[in-house]
């Protein structure tokens, strides 16, 4: 709880700076190198409150699986903590591959997280859960793999910089990409597996997914 809670002010401080303009957007870079030789990841006012929101949605969600949590044991907390901060790297990194590890590391994370409730309705839950997740990940990987080839970067920024879009082939790329996001989010029709979820997870297991 304290590390949540920390979480939750650091990104509420992000958001009080810049509401406030008194910073700047900040880029972050791995091993001392720069894109397109390392992951960087960036926090602006857009960055700033979708952390403080999953954040605080992450304490408040804590604070409600408190019991569970405390039951299952200190494995459950970590999960449940890495459930949270795999939400925030997919929000702050400016590297579709490592934006593809993350959701991969959040969906194996939440598959444990519905698991909490011992009842066969959410093992179900979870294997279907797990399968959609992958078949979304296979098809997210692909567009990965073809946007590399055209754009010659896993930037996001050169990726959008390269237009993929504009030629018939290069779109296909686009596609597949933009198909996994939406996919991702679960909408009708294309949500059957999404509403075993929040009908055999634990309630504030599901209001997370949500």
């Amino acid at each position: 709880m304290i590390g949540l809670a920390a979480m939750t002010f650091v990104s509420g401080q992000w958001l009080w700076a810049f509401m406030n303009d008194s910073t700047t957007t900040v880029q972050i870079f791995t091993a001392g190198f720069k894109p397109p030789y390392s992951i960087n990841l960036q926090m602006g006012m857009e960055e700033a409150v979708f952390t403080f929101m999953i954040n605080l949605a992450g304490l408040l969600g804590g604070l409600y699986l408190y019991d569970i949590l405390n039951k299952k044991g200190s494995n459950a907390m970590l999960v449940f903590l890495v459930f949270i901060m795999s939400m925030n790297v997919t929000v702050m990194t400016r590297d579709m591959f490592n934006l593809f590890v993350f959701m991969e590391v959040g969906s194996i994370a939440l598959a444990g997280l519905i698991l909490l409730v011992s009842k066969k309705e959410a093992f179900q839950a979870g294997i279907k859960y797990l399968i959609a997740s992958g078949i979304i990940s296979g098809m997210l990987l692909l567009g990965i793999i073809f946007s590399y080839h055209f754009s010659g970067s896993l930037n996001i920024n050169d990726m959008a910089a390269a237009h993929l879009g504009l030629s018939k082939v290069s779109a296909i790329a686009a596609f597949l990409v933009l198909t996994a996001f939406v996919l991702e989010m679960k909408p009708f029709p294309s949500n059957g597996w999404g509403i075993d979820v929040y009908t055999a997870a634990h309630p504030g297991i599901g209001a997370m997914v949500s």
